[in-house]
């Protein structure tokens, strides 16, 4: 089975309507008849579906998902026929319950995500770490004990040691850089989740990560492991240039916060990096389809392979 095509809707403001002249996505026209749209996922807040467009949707079988700039769901509209999304979450949750198939993904994404924590430790002319190490937590000791030394060199009254935890996500940052990472990977986790909507997967249902009250949304942290070292390699490069105390704010509850220009700032960094790569494509692209290549594995039955990028 082929993936359906979605149309992704983000920035500037959205209208679908249905006239005499037929359905309309923002003056695109969608052909009832040789229609190959299986969603449309709303990304802004300004715009307007029309009601008879609401009627044309559902009677082609195309849902509608409304989200906020993080990937949160605000509003759904569904159409009453069993859809491409639920075939393929379907094969999702009997991917999950086959031990195989879940460790065949994890192992994949494990392996991509040690090879972009080499870039990133070569980025900087650090030491890099044995491909053949294949523990989560031994990863991190490594790989965050070696970025130590760059960190102190850029940021020395910082006096960094080392991220809060190695299998948890704790974004009360009581350290400076600590914060500005914590922030970074806000947005590396809203692409990540973007991605898998797009993809019609279910955000709930991971590979390698558990679901637990901290974790709601393992395959949203599966996914943004295939991008957290080049976040944190863009979140060290900012905090070069952003290593005093004057660019935050240091509360009576100890937990460091930046300030309204200096959040500005790294997310204009961030976004540059990830839209603008100095070779190559960029970042979100080659995340959307490797978060394909995943779909297309579960619904095919075949091996998830990344392409090294």
């Amino acid at each position: 089975m082929d993936l359906m095509r979605t149309i992704y809707l983000e920035g500037g403001v959205t209208a679908i309507r249905k006239d005499k002249n037929g359905l309309f996505v923002n003056d695109e026209p969608i052909d009832p008849d040789n229609n190959d749209v299986d969603t449309i996922i709303i990304g802004n807040t300004k715009g307007y579906i029309s009601i008879p467009a609401l009627k044309t949707l559902q009677r082609l079988g195309i849902n509608i998902y409304h989200y906020d700039w993080t990937g949160k769901l605000i509003s759904q509209f569904l159409s009453a026929n069993l859809h491409y999304s639920a075939t393929i979450r379907i094969a999702q949750y009997k991917a999950k319950l086959n031990k195989t198939k879940t460790k065949q993904i994890t192992n994949t994404i494990m392996h991509y995500h040690l090879q972009k924590m080499n870039q990133t430790l070569d980025h900087f002319g650090l030491d890099l770490i044995d491909l053949k190490l294949l523990d989560e937590d031994l990863q991190a000791r490594y790989y965050w004990q070696r970025l130590k030394s760059y960190i102190n060199l850029i940021y020395p009254q910082a006096k960094w040691s080392m991220r809060a935890s190695f299998n948890q996500r704790d974004y009360r940052a009581t350290n400076p850089v600590n914060a500005v990472i914590n922030y970074a990977q806000s947005i590396g986790e809203s692409l990540s989740r973007k991605a898998i909507i797009r993809a019609g997967l279910d955000t709930t249902i991971g590979f390698w990560h558990k679901n637990r009250p901290t974790l709601c949304e393992p395959l949203t942290y599966d996914i943004q492991e295939l991008i957290r070292p080049q976040i944190d390699m863009f979140a060290l490069e900012f905090l070069k240039n952003y290593n005093n105390s004057s660019h935050y704010l240091y509360p009576p509850d100890l937990i460091v916060r930046l300030k309204d220009a200096t959040a500005k700032a790294l997310v204009t960094h961030i976004f540059d990096r990830i839209q603008n790569p100095p070779n190559g494509r960029r970042l979100d692209y080659i995340l959307n389809d490797q978060v394909k290549s995943l779909a297309k594995s579960l619904i095919n039955g075949s091996s998830f392979k990344i392409t090294t990028a």
